[in-house]
């Protein structure tokens, strides 16, 4: 591993990760470089992405950094952010290596059912990213994560925050080095529109049922020519018994004002029916969960702000059965939980007369619904409470000198990444309430 020491980075991130600049994972020669890195305080696998300075408007880029707070089941999570004179660094999850890219090479055609399981959790993502206006230029096979596995089939979108910061803050077409297969009319122009990451996914979903890009060329320029014509050649081979995936394909390679919407993508027959047995696995609201959420709503507020930070530290198993519970409360897959979606989800528990406070209580960027972090946040926070080896990690990461204190500066500094409304202020009295002897 390459130290940090030469480097003008926040102490924070030298003494927080190891990073092994000598295996690039992935690169962009003019925008971008990722690489493996550890985690210290746990051992876990992260991805540090370094973003040029030069390559971005400053005044957008500190807005958008400002900013971050995507949160969505099949979107990637971003954990924080650092820079220094020459870059930004983009800290998120470990699973870059393990992508629908590097899976087709693989295997070359996934099965139909497959393909269209990929593709409704891709969808989910990008329905949150419509509802958030999140915009990717292009979407491409390397951006779909198997962070389980690729048994699991279940997926993440990758980058969602280097995509606001290229799409927001670059002054140009976006420059990858790869041939743009994935890359819609607009996008090949420098344009960048909501709808072009659906025209990328039907690109994608082409890739998936059969061996070959919709529209290819061995230069980027006979790629953008075979683009530009918009004829797509839907093989007899591969389609003829796929009318359905066809059709699918066909309304999303098309003109920006004909595509669909993730939202209507979601409901076309191609993805209700081959998804259905999919969706039948993921879980309803369940009494311990339910229960759960209860507690959640009656815990002290320092326990709440505190838990923010510690369920971060979990990995994507255990917070499988929240994840998939979230999915099955999230009826119109943007991302979100409404107090009707959460209303109908415990109509038949008891509990159910707590709602309202539990909305309250779990709303703590204040937008007056439930994203995806602040369910994880309710719904484990009791067993968290309960495991004394995650509490113990969790004090030693936050007490950062080691004086066995946690002060009130320590603790905004460590939650800020986390987008939590407390104030030094309000976090200083909620430690006075706790602080028995008053050191």
């Amino acid at each position: 591993m390459q130290s940090l020491s030469g480097l003008k980075f926040d102490p924070d991130f030298k003494r927080n990760y190891t990073i092994n600049f000598a295996k690039p994972i992935a690169q962009s020669p003019t925008y971008y470089e990722a690489y493996p890195a550890t985690y210290n305080p746990d051992k876990q696998n992260r991805i540090v992405e370094r973003i040029p300075k030069s390559k971005l408007n400053e005044k957008k880029m500190r807005e958008m950094l400002g900013g971050i707070k995507t949160t969505h089941p099949n979107m990637e999570l971003v954990y924080e952010w650092y820079k220094d004179e020459f870059y930004i660094y983009l800290v998120h999850e470990g699973c870059l290596e393990m992508n629908l890219e590097a899976r087709l090479a693989a295997v070359k055609m996934l099965k139909e059912t497959h393909a269209a399981i990929i593709v409704r959790q891709v969808l989910r993502a990008l329905n949150y990213c419509r509802t958030n206006s999140i915009v990717y230029q292009a979407l491409r096979p390397s951006q779909i994560l198997f962070p389980s596995g690729y048994e699991s089939l279940k997926v993440k979108v990758a980058n969602p925050e280097m995509a606001i910061l290229l799409s927001q803050c670059s002054t140009g077409p976006l420059e990858t080095g790869e041939l743009p297969y994935y890359e819609p009319p607009e996008a090949l122009s420098g344009k960048t529109e909501m709808e072009s990451a659906m025209w990328s996914l039907g690109a994608i979903t082409y890739r998936m049922v059969t061996t070959k890009v919709p529209f290819d060329g061995k230069k980027p320029d006979d790629v953008r020519k075979s683009v530009g014509k918009g004829t797509i050649s839907f093989i007899q081979a591969y389609f003829g018994n796929k009318q359905d995936c066809q059709d699918f394909i066909s309304r999303l390679i098309t003109s920006r004002e004909k595509r669909m919407t993730p939202e209507e993508a979601l409901n076309h027959p191609w993805i209700v029916k081959n998804t259905a047995e999919f969706v039948q696995k993921e879980a309803s609201l369940s009494p311990a969960i339910v229960k759960a959420l209860v507690k959640f709503a009656d815990m002290e507020d320092l326990k709440r702000v505190l838990l923010s930070f510690l369920v971060s530290t979990l990995e994507a198993r255990e917070l499988e059965t929240a994840t998939k519970t979230f999915m099955a409360l999230d009826k119109n897959s943007d991302g979100k939980l409404t107090k009707e979606e959460l209303k109908e989800g415990m109509k038949t528990f008891a509990e159910a007369d707590k709602l309202l406070e539990f909305l309250e209580k779990a709303d703590q960027d204040q937008s007056g619904d439930i994203n995806y972090r602040e369910f994880c946040v309710a719904s484990l926070g009791n067993s968290i409470c309960k495991n004394k080896d995650k509490l113990a990690k969790g004090f030693s990461f936050l007490d950062k000198n080691k004086d066995g204190f946690i002060s009130p500066d320590k603790l905004l500094e460590i939650l800020k990444p986390f987008n939590t409304a407390v104030t030094q202020g309000e976090l200083k009295k909620l430690i006075d309430k706790v602080d028995i002897n008053k050191d």
